[in-house]
């Protein structure tokens, strides 16, 4: 037999009961859940049996607390489970049905007035409806349209929760979810806005770890404060569709170290830092009243003042990287630097390389110079003109021989190594044990560029 969505069922009946069907007829339909149907239904009849009154307030209060101390029952015996494991639809209703015939028929409220009956009904159906709704958004990404209510419900729970303890131990716990759903994004290729803390594991000039995530650092990259690794930081990005993350923001975030930390530390730390007070504060009345006290002191006092008044206002600039442009040829080329004329030039997530730059192309770089010293490549471009930029007119030489290597980036014929330039024109034939002819360049630094390579007509 297909297996019926309780709550369906349920509305299927009080729907056939308000047609006039007998009590007997609606639940003769579905004898698996006759148990579970009655009491409800006969609830149901009542209810349409009375004008529907004006609920008192201290009606609404005793619901409140009967169903709130119903739900914390629940949760001493285990109903909610953790990571994820939520009852369904079904297996809820049959926890509740119990609960529901206590409140509203319970021998213990046999005096209460049928209003306040009522009162509880429609509480309890409201907490019932509340309790699918946050079990549905459990599973949510950022993106969905149900985060929002897996967000509230967390909130809920935090402004819930008083002993200090507990909370710092809910607030790690939603940490770890928020990582969780990084990941399950990132996994799934979708995109959308993540917001998530963590600590910083590595650093480099593209790509940050922050607790195990990768994430992408570009020009537009807000990094607010001195973040070093072994930060506790915040991240704010977006999850892109190829399983990358490009981060918007990054700072320095203390909102989840602060007071709910300290009072879940060990009462000797509290102890040690108002005893290390009590002797910072008695050191500085003993040297205030010490007359005796040396220049070399007052000038080591002094010096300290301004070195932390020089750092505080370092740490208030915000730094300006210089940008600087220069020519050359290019020497090494790899995914994360190139090295033009013996100067190494990172490459970042926002670097424009023009494509077909290649080792041995003469390019013009604009880098910005980083605060480590370090270059970073804002862009790299084909020098089009980098014979006319100065007086060396190269000097053109022909020889011949067999070819004893080749490569993507030179030849060597004979012993001699000839270097492969964007406009070197080599015969498609040309393979390893051709004898070939041979048109170079003879640059700056004595080496030889090819212009023309071809095969040797016998």
């Amino acid at each position: 037999m297909k297996r019926f969505d309780f709550e369906l069922i349920l509305e299927e009946c009080i729907s056939a009961l308000e047609e006039g069907a007998s009590l007997d007829e609606v639940v003769g339909r579905f004898p698996a859940h006759q148990e579970d149907l009655i009491p409800l239904l006969l609830a149901a009849q009542k209810c349409r049996e009375y004008v529907n009154p004006d609920t008192s307030l201290e009606a609404v209060q005793v619901g409140r607390r009967r169903v709130l101390a119903a739900t914390d029952q629940l949760t001493q015996r285990g109903h909610f489970l953790k990571n994820g494991t939520k009852p369904g639809i079904f297996r809820y209703a049959q926890r509740l049905k119990h609960i529901i015939g206590d409140l509203l028929f319970g021998k213990e409220i046999d005096n209460m007035k049928f209003a306040t009956r009522v009162a509880l009904y429609s509480l309890v159906t409201v907490f019932v409806a509340g309790i699918f709704t946050v079990n549905a958004s459990a599973s949510s990404l950022p993106g969905d349209n149900l985060y929002g209510i897996k967000l509230g419900w967390e909130k809920a729970r935090l402004a819930l929760t008083f002993d200090q303890d507990a909370r710092y131990d809910l607030e790690m716990e939603f940490e770890d979810e928020r990582l969780e759903e990084v990941d399950e994004l990132l996994s799934e290729g979708k995109e959308a806005q993540v917001e998530f803390h963590g600590v910083i594991e590595e650093k480099g000039q593209s790509i940050w770890v922050i607790s195990g995530i990768s994430v992408g650092i570009n020009v537009d990259t807000e990094l607010k404060g001195s973040l070093e690794v072994g930060d506790w930081v915040m991240v704010e990005g977006i999850s892109l569709e190829d399983g990358s993350l490009l981060a918007l923001e990054i700072y320095g975030d203390s909102s989840l170290v602060d007071d709910d930390m300290d009072d879940g530390m060990d009462d000797d730390m509290d102890d040690d830092m108002d005893d290390d007070m009590n002797d910072d504060m008695d050191d500085d009345m003993d040297d205030d009243m010490d007359d005796d006290m040396d220049d070399d002191v007052d000038d080591d006092i002094d010096d300290d003042v301004d070195d932390d008044m020089d750092d505080d206002m370092d740490d208030d600039i915000d730094y300006s990287p210089e940008i600087i442009e220069f020519t050359g040829m290019v020497e090494a080329l790899t995914v994360d630097y190139l090295i033009v004329d013996g100067t190494m030039v990172y490459i970042g997530y926002d670097t424009d390389i023009e494509e077909e730059v290649e080792v041995g192309s003469y390019v013009e770089v604009e880098a910005a110079v980083q605060e480590d010293g370090s270059l970073l490549a804002i862009d790299v471009d084909l020098d089009d003109n980098a014979y006319d930029s100065s007086d060396y007119s190269p000097e053109i030489i022909e020889f011949t021989g067999m070819v004893e290597a080749l490569t993507v980036d030179y030849l060597i014929v004979d012993g001699t190594t000839v270097y492969i330039g964007y406009d070197t024109d080599i015969e498609e034939e040309v393979e390893v044990g051709s004898d070939v002819d041979v048109e170079a360049a003879v640059q700056e630094d004595g080496s030889l560029l090819a212009i023309d390579v071809d095969l040797i007509d016998n």
